[in-house]
């Protein structure tokens, strides 16, 4: 049976986590600036330069947890009523980014340090790889997802008798578009397009 409590629990669990990933990017990309005053400690520079890595990974990840999210609710109602979802998801959204993170320090040590103004990745093919080409299949998708869903907002609206006779502004669906637009983070494509 379907617990809407439970689903909306869900969502607002996947906001949040989202939100404090975004949150702690912020911070750290903040702490990044003040750090570089103090360049005679290289580990604190390498530690920042990882945790930016880690968070930016996360926001992405959070992304496309939302975008499933949302294609779910719309297709698969009783997901969320599944045992461990929230830890599943949880385990995606943080342990994924946690395990490529991992895995680029266990390659190659110096992987992090200062790059540039900043304290990043220093080798241009780990980022380019991790980076762009995890956000360009993290936007592949949610613009998928997004496409899937309005197509099926519309098919909802279309055959509603109420929005026939209300004949629904056309100001209404560009501000839903707008919405689904910023809450799938599509506007992170205008970043990789101008990368």
């Amino acid at each position: 049976m379907f617990n809407r409590q439970t689903s909306t629990d869900q969502s607002w669990f996947i906001h949040l986590s989202w939100a404090g990933a975004l949150l702690l990017l912020n911070i750290g990309f903040l702490c990044s600036a003040a750090i570089l005053a103090i360049r005679s400690i290289t580990w604190l520079c390498t530690t920042t330069g990882l945790l930016l890595h880690f968070f930016l990974i996360c926001t992405f990840t959070w992304m496309a947890l939302e975008a499933y999210q949302m294609s779910m609710l719309m297709w698969r109602r009783n997901h969320a009523s599944l045992k461990g979802y929230g830890l599943k998801v949880c385990f995606v959204g943080w342990g994924v980014p946690a395990l490529i993170v991992l895995s680029i320090v266990t390659i190659k040590k110096d992987s992090y340090g200062l790059n540039g103004d900043m304290c990043w990745v220093t080798n241009n093919i780990v980022s380019c790889i991790s980076v762009i080409g995890y956000f360009g299949l993290v936007f592949i998708f949610t613009t998928g997802v997004l496409a899937a869903v309005l197509c099926k907002l519309t098919q909802i609206w279309l055959a509603s008798k109420q929005a026939m006779k209300e004949k629904r502004s056309s100001c209404e669906y560009a501000s839903t578009f707008l919405g689904l637009v910023c809450l799938l983070g599509t506007t992170w494509g205008l970043g990789f397009f101008l990368t």
